[in-house]
């Protein structure tokens, strides 16, 4: 984990906090185990920068594959994961996140995520247009000509749904083991 340009040892019990990025090696991927029962586990040669802590929960996911299993999210409580070009945002089911390279002739982009959805249902965001997903489908950028390109912000700003601030509680997680989060919530 690289937190303030400084390596840290992916500890269980090390707190996520914004702007932490999670990097995963060629050997083998990471797991991040969120309060009450999120999973979200990185692939092998992935990246995954922490946004933001608390009721909003919002990562981005620059290159690789993230497999999110989320709780049931509380009405005050939003899961959101950013590609560089688009936004899944969740209120508990299982769904792929997938960043690869952009096939030749794709407008010009170099990335292009994909989305499959498991279990549950989410909304994508991508290019100014919003889509629903459920069990079973799935979402990838199309392509666009060179010419209609526009840049994608990283995260878009999403519509507050909920005001109310909470504390962060969420932690590193070793691969295949359960171990409580700091605080008052563990790992379920």
């Amino acid at each position: 984990m690289l937190r303030h340009g400084e390596t840290l040892a992916l500890l269980p019990s090390t707190p996520l906090l914004a702007d932490d990025e999670i990097r995963s090696g060629e050997a083998g991927g990471a797991t991040l185990g969120l309060s009450r029962g999120t999973r979200l586990e990185l692939a092998r040669a992935s990246l995954m920068r922490v946004i933001e802590t608390g009721h909003t929960r919002r990562f981005l996911l620059l290159r690789g594959q993230v497999d999110a299993s989320v709780a049931k999210l509380r009405a005050n409580e939003r899961l959101l994961v950013a590609t560089p070009d688009c936004e899944v945002e969740v209120r508990g089911t299982r769904f792929t996140v997938k960043v690869s390279d952009a096939p030749t002739g794709c407008g010009g982009a170099s990335q292009r995520s994909t989305v499959d959805v498991q279990e549950g249902t989410v909304w994508v965001r991508s290019l100014g247009a919003e889509k629903v997903l459920t069990a079973g489908q799935s979402f990838s950028r199309p392509c666009a000509a060179p010419s209609s390109v526009q840049p994608q912000p990283a995260i878009e700003p999403a519509p507050r749904l909920h005001e109310e601030p909470r504390k962060p509680s969420a932690s590193m997680v070793a691969p295949h083991r359960r171990i409580p989060a700091p605080g008052p919530e563990s790992v379920s």
